[in-house]
């Protein structure tokens, strides 16, 4: 890791001591090697986490948000015991986080099939309200439409890669290849994804006429996941 970050692990480890249980490295960066160190997800897991804390490395971490995201701190004891809730956040930790100091606090997390499955229904089926939502608002405003293109398809990758562990199939790390995956399997038709993917990566410019032929397929294919995962 590069100076940044040990200045930062240094004024935690001054002001939580022995408290500081772990610290990992989760999100994008952490599934892609870490790469040049910065916008990376931090995740501070302190013994006894209290309010005097948070104020005491509060200067350290809007220093860290200089470069990086807002660091995640959790109480030891909410950690392991968050799994249900988080189910589909912690199925991506479990595979991509990265201990970065102290304890392992990842491997010892188990994850429930059900919890999984549930929220995976529940993620998608307000991904799947907020985008009607969105339609019957602005049907006929390509730019409104357009601005939901790349929160759409970061949460669909997401969602992707939980279906595909609740199928018990190995999880492709491109993510090119994980919408393959999804068509390939029968489980959807990836193209409209495909295209929200390519506009993401910078590699497909959308013209209002493309948006307001893709958000119905758009549409369809979100509905069509979700029937899926409420058949599992």
């Amino acid at each position: 890791m590069n100076d940044d970050f040990e200045k930062f692990l240094n004024e935690l480890k001054n002001n939580l001591s022995s408290r500081l249980c772990s610290v990992f490295a989760y999100g994008s960066k952490a599934s892609a090697g870490l790469g040049n160190c910065e916008n990376i997800d931090l995740m501070i897991v302190v013994d006894n986490l209290s309010p005097d804390d948070l104020m005491r490395v509060s200067h350290a971490s809007r220093e860290w948000m200089r470069k990086n995201p807002m660091p995640v701190f959790m109480d030891k004891r909410e950690w392991f015991a968050s799994a249900d809730v988080y189910a589909l956040e912690y199925s991506d930790i479990k595979e991509y986080g990265k201990i970065l100091y102290g304890e392992d606090v990842i491997f010892p997390v188990s994850i429930s099939r059900d919890n999984l499955r549930f929220q995976c229904e529940h993620e998608l089926k307000n991904l799947l309200m907020r985008l009607r939502k969105n339609y019957l608002l602005n049907s006929c405003n390509d730019g409104m439409l357009k601005e939901s293109f790349i929160p759409v398809i970061k949460t669909v990758l997401t969602l992707a890669r939980a279906i595909l562990r609740l199928k018990n199939y190995e999880v492709p790390s491109e993510h090119c290849e994980l919408l393959e995956k999804l068509k390939e399997l029968g489980i959807v038709d990836s193209s409209v994804f495909g295209k929200l993917l390519d506009y993401k990566e910078g590699s497909l410019k959308i013209s209002k006429n493309d948006v307001l032929s893709l958000y119905p397929d758009l549409l369809v294919s979100v509905g069509e996941l979700l029937k899926y995962v409420n058949d599992l």
